[in-house]
């Protein structure tokens, strides 16, 4: 059995959420064709950055990966710098979500 991914939102009173359109990204503007270069750049980032990061995957070994899954070739370097934009992006929802809670 497939377990659901939980998906955390926090809005300011007065914000609504909607589910991205065609060629919307999750934020709702544009950047999600995947034939666009920029789309496919971050793409790999998120996909080298979770490797790294989540799965505990070392970065000389995400570089063999991205390189037999997607036929891109990295450096450490990138996978590392990948990471850092990662934790950069998301830390702003974990300090509301450490305010929410009260820790």
């Amino acid at each position: 059995m497939i377990e659901p991914r939980t998906a955390v939102l926090l809005l300011e009173p007065g914000q609504t959420h909607r589910s991205p359109g065609p060629g919307e990204d999750h934020l709702g503007g544009p950047g999600s064709d995947p034939a666009d270069p920029a789309y496919r750049e971050r793409l790999h980032q998120t996909r080298g950055g979770t490797l790294a990061a989540q799965h505990h995957i070392p970065v000389a070994r995400v570089v063999e990966i991205l390189a037999d899954l997607a036929g891109i070739e990295v450096s450490a370097g990138w996978v590392m710098t990948a990471c850092a934009r990662m934790a950069a992006a998301v830390e702003p929802a974990n300090e509301a979500i450490k305010d929410a809670i009260g820790s």
